[in-house]
């Protein structure tokens, strides 16, 4: 393994350890003595790679984020059925927003803003910016193939994804709704779709 190689596997180590810490503890909770012991490496090795702590805090965020962000926004996007994949992306989106992982960052994030202003542009940009921004390219794409019709198409991407928030969203954010099954998030979906087809669709016919 050359040392371009292992300085990555060590930074993926210790970030592994960066993200059971600021999960379970926050940032204030999570020191970097503990961080070391999760990830199994030494302070000076953290050191090596981050310059402190709020660095690492940053970087952990920003790769949450751009992980998500990947796994959602590029691989549902590749399918030619543009119905299809924005119902794809939207049973994707809720899995990922209702997720005990994705509430945690999204608290995380929330509580250190004020300590860290950056990191509110950090994880919007990272994450939902960058994410609304691939999906605007695939409306693009379908306005190009007189599938839609959007003028605005940066405001209908962003519209998309706040229909899939609708209902279940904030809800289980505030513990009004903890529990959300597969049938409920697919009932929000489909709807979501339904609402902006309707809106958008070149031909209300069809696909």
């Amino acid at each position: 393994m050359n040392r371009h190689k292992r300085a990555a596997s060590k930074a993926a180590q210790i970030m592994g350890g960066a993200r059971q810490a600021f999960h379970e503890s926050g940032y204030d909770g999570a020191s970097v003595d503990d961080i070391a012991a999760r990830a199994g490496v030494s302070k000076a090795t953290i050191y090596k790679h981050f310059f402190d702590k709020s660095d690492l805090f940053l970087s952990f965020i920003r790769q949450e984020c751009e992980a998500n962000r990947n796994r959602i926004f590029q691989v549902e996007l590749r399918e030619r059925d543009v119905k299809q994949a924005l119902l794809n992306l939207a049973i994707s989106y809720l899995d990922l927003i209702l997720s005990d992982l994705a509430l945690n960052t999204f608290r995380l994030v929330i509580n250190e803003t004020k300590r860290f202003p950056e990191i509110g542009q950090v994880f919007y940009e990272s994450g939902i910016g960058k994410g609304s921004r691939h999906l605007a390219q695939f409306l693009a794409g379908a306005v190009a193939r007189d599938v839609l019709d959007i003028d605005d198409i940066d405001l209908a991407a962003q519209q998309f994804m706040e229909l899939c928030k609708a209902d279940l969203f904030y809800k289980h954010l505030f513990g009004v709704k903890p529990d959300v099954s597969d049938a409920e998030k697919q009932r929000i979906a489909e709807k979501a779709v339904e609402v902006f087809w309707k809106a958008y669709a070149a031909d209300q016919g069809g696909a």
